[in-house]
Formats: structure tokens, C-alpha cells, sequence
């Protein structure tokens, strides 16, 4: 019999080098790796806005020598900030990945949000944005008359999986945790409706 039949509970966790984010940021193609590792809907809060900003605005005046490429100098405190966000996102899809064993799933059928701003149920298309809606705009707005508000966690952060043609979308538990180089997280997702689980008390008195 499958574990998750009687332990209709997925855990996984991850752990991220921050230092290794701040390469990746600061290298050529750093949009492009945010964008491997965050959905739309990520990227283009206020809050990511706000925090990889200094990652947009590095690339637009790139040049052949970079003044982060010397591992000698020290980390722009801006795309430091900026690396330890993304890391956090990064172990925290992948602890996800780990404990949603029904399918598999990628960075992008992953969002990480914030209980507080969950406003629809899964599955329900009313309130989300449509395909075309998400992939236009894809970089933030970073004209100087533009200002972004600072958001602060106020309630727990959620993995939000995202259903497909026989899925429905998944709600999971997520803690993140950042120490030194390092950024951790644990996901915690119900796998199963107790419907389908087997009838543990029949079988036992059947015994």
C-alpha cells in the first residue's frame, strides 16, 4: 500500500546558497533566472518589485565588465537583499516539489504568497488573471517618478500548486527561514481527501 494511503501528508524541505542567487543576479542573464524561478503573479507584486528592482536596473546598464564580478569586492547590499528573497522562493518550491508527490510539478505551477492575500478558492478562474494578462508586462515599471510601498509578512506564507487538466489547485504550508549563506524551507501539504483513504478499522476488525 502507498505511504501517502495512510499518510495522507507530504513534507519537504530545501535548503539554498544565497551567495550562489547572487551570481546568477548579477551575472548577464539574471531577469531571465527570476524569471525561471517566479510566476507572473510573483514578480510583479509590489513586493518583488520593490526588492529585485536593483536586478532590473543592474542588466539595463550592463557592460562587459561588471563591478560584481571580482569575488575580492563586496556584495551591493541592494542585490544581496534581492538574492536572499529569491533563495527563499527557490528552497521554498522546491521543498513543494518534495512534498507533492501526485505529480510533478515545476518552478512556474508554483506560487508563493502570503495567507492574507489568498481571495479565491482553488480552481475558481473568475478572479485570476487571464493567460495573455500574466505575460504582458514583464518587467516592472522602474521609471523614477514610480514608487513602491515596502510590504512586510503579516500572516503565514502559502505554496499555492497549481492544478491542471485532472488537478485541481493545491494549498500547502510554507516556512521559510534565512541563516548566514543559507536560506531554508519546509512545505507541509495535504495529499488526500479522507474519503479515499483505506478503512484502517474495517480491516482491523477483519483481522
Amino acid at each position: 500500500m502507498l505511504a501517502s494511503k495512510i499518510f495522507p501528508i507530504g513534507i519537504g524541505t530545501d535548503i539554498c546558497q544565497i551567495s550562489r542567487i547572487y551570481k546568477n543576479l548579477t551575472s548577464g542573464t539574471g531577469v531571465k533566472f527570476i524569471h525561471r524561478i517566479l510566476t507572473p503573479e510573483e514578480y510583479k507584486t509590489p513586493q518583488a518589485t520593490n526588492v529585485l528592482r536593483c536586478v532590473y536596473m543592474l542588466q539595463d546598464n550592463v557592460v562587459i565588465k561588471r563591478p560584481f564580478d571580482n569575488l575580492d569586492d563586496p556584495r551591493d547590499p541592494a542585490i544581496l537583499k534581492a538574492a536572499q528573497f529569491i533563495a527563499g522562493r527557490f528552497a521554498a518550491k522546491e521543498a513543494a516539489m518534495k512534498a507533492y508527490s501526485i505529480r510533478r510539478v515545476f518552478f512556474r505551477d508554483i506560487v508563493i504568497t502570503y495567507e492574507r492575500h489568498l481571495t479565491k478558492e482553488p480552481g475558481d478562474e473568475n478572479s485570476s488573471t487571464s493567460p495573455q494578462e500574466r505575460q504582458e508586462s514583464i518587467s516592472p515599471d522602474l521609471s523614477p517618478g514610480n514608487s513602491f510601498q515596502p510590504a512586510f509578512q503579516s500572516s503565514p506564507p502559502v505554496a499555492i500548486i497549481k492544478g491542471d487538466d485532472t488537478h485541481e489547485d493545491v494549498y500547502a504550508r510554507v516556512s521559510i527561514s534565512h541563516d548566514g549563506d543559507y536560506a531554508v524551507a519546509m512545505c507541509l501539504v495535504y495529499l488526500k481527501d479522507p474519503a479515499s483513504l483505506p478503512n484502517l478499522d474495517a480491516r482491523a476488525e477483519g483481522s
